[in-house]
């Protein structure tokens, strides 16, 4: 057993178990309770601030450069993540960038004019913001919101409170029902009942359907690792044709070897493959339905549905 202090808390650890033992007289406690109960409205006050202060910035940057951004910053936040319990406090911070930048992107409405180029700096501060959110959801909303209740609610019913902090919590910062791996097995269920109405209405099968929705699943999370080593092997190759001009040439010069890379892809046919590797890394093919599956235009036209 290993004994921890911190402040008024003790906290002993029995292997995987942790327990914690609040310190603190009755009267220290509701002396706590009391103060953080007055902090209750100053936090929701300080909530509100935080999300006008995200919409504001998110209206000055066009949508999709913010959800490139975030995109990548949480593909690479995750590369040789194999475990939940690797991920870091950023490689979080990432996905809240990118669930919580997309629900307000869709939810509040455009402002017109142009819009500013979003630089690693205009990011960070709009990573600041969701970051400082996301801290006063999950930690001091709770605790002064509950302490606030108890000033309400003397008889308050203790166990149904953490029910709802804990709905609360698995709200804001789970991202889905199941894993990845059992969507396809999922979507089966759900979509193979109204495969003659899909015909009907689009012309292809539910079978079809999943086909094309596990195409987007495969882009959204294997695509980069895809266009990666296509980049690797198409830079192998160049770089050994160059080599072989180098020695036959004898250039030399970051000109020249420039030069000779655009010689290269010439001459070999490769400016249609290398277009395509640097609009999947740098573009939003990746995310284009058009290209990366071959669902109807009146399926993915959004004004079909409405």
């Amino acid at each position: 057993m290993t004994i921890f202090l911190m402040g008024q808390f003790e906290i002993a650890r029995f292997k995987n178990i942790n327990v914690i033992q609040n310190n603190l007289s009755d009267k220290q406690l509701n002396k706590m309770q009391a103060n953080l109960a007055e902090q209750y409205p100053v936090v929701c006050q300080k909530i509100n601030e935080n999300i006008l202060g995200i919409v504001k910035e998110v209206n000055k940057y066009l949508p999709t450069d913010i959800l490139l951004y975030a995109f990548m910053e949480m593909a690479v936040n995750h590369i040789n993540i194999e475990s939940e319990v690797e991920i870091e406090e950023d490689g979080v911070l990432a996905y809240r960038m990118l669930d919580y930048l997309q629900s307000i992107i869709a939810s509040v409405p455009t402002v017109e004019g142009n819009k500013q180029e979003l630089t690693d700096n205009r990011w960070n501060k709009l990573k600041e913001l969701v970051g400082s959110l996301y801290y006063l959801l999950n930690q001091d909303y709770h605790i002064c919101q509950t302490a606030y209740k108890r000033t309400q609610q003397p008889d308050i019913d203790i166990e149904y409170e953490e029910y709802i902090v804990k709905a609360q919590l698995y709200w804001c910062n789970v991202r889905g029902h199941r894993f990845l791996n059992h969507q396809e097995s999922y979507f089966h269920d759900l979509l193979t009942p109204h495969s003659t109405i899909l015909n009907e209405l689009f012309g292809f099968t539910a079978e079809q359907l999943i086909t094309e929705i596990l195409k987007i699943q495969h882009s959204l999370t294997n695509s980069l690792n895809d266009v990666y080593h296509d980049l690797f092997q198409l830079n192998n190759f160049t770089i050994n044709a160059i080599n072989s001009k180098v020695q036959q040439d004898e250039l030399s010069t970051e000109e020249d070897i420039s030069i000779l890379m655009d010689e290269v892809i010439k001459e070999n046919n490769l400016e249609l493959r290398q277009q395509e590797i640097f609009s999947k890394i740098y573009g939003l093919d990746i995310f284009d339905l058009e290209k990366i599956t071959d669902l109807p235009i009146n399926f993915r036209h959004p004004s079909f549905f409405s």
